[in-house]
């Protein structure tokens, strides 16, 4: 064997392309799929997908259109929740949309002391330093 140059020509060279299954790589980004899961999915490690997105635009673009379709979709079923008369998916729409909050009130009768439960006994609090000192005790 005589001495030459190994390998290929130049420019022919180089590790292949690793194979995308591009059906497995979408459905896992619509249901929300974070990059390293989908690494996982594929068989690849992490920061070679990375890089992979960012030489291959139409990859990144797929992901992040199916990304778009998947929250599209699950809020379509919230919203068909709410439709249907989901109270929890009602209030929560109504308190993300519509700027809507739990408010607690406390309140007592005009002129009258408020009451309270205090560790399951009932008591009336009034503002007598002198009954509140024989409570105490």
């Amino acid at each position: 064997m005589g001495k030459g140059k190994r390998g290929p020509p130049k420019g022919e060279g180089g590790k292949h392309p690793f194979k995308l299954d591009m059906d497995v790589v979408t459905r896992a980004a619509s249901i929300g799929c974070t990059i390293t899961e989908i690494a996982a999915l594929v068989g690849m490690s992490t920061s070679g997908l990375h890089a992979r997105l960012e030489r291959d635009e139409p990859l990144a673009t797929a992901i992040e259109e199916a990304r778009g379709k998947g929250c599209a979709t699950l809020r379509r079923y919230q919203w068909q929740q709410a439709a249907q008369g989901n109270t929890s998916m009602l209030i929560w729409l109504g308190k993300n949309y519509l700027g809507q909050t739990d408010r607690q009130e406390i309140a007592g009768a005009p002129g009258k002391p408020l009451e309270m439960i205090v560790t399951g006994v009932r008591r009336t609090i009034e503002h007598d330093p002198e009954e509140l000192d024989e409570a105490a005790d």
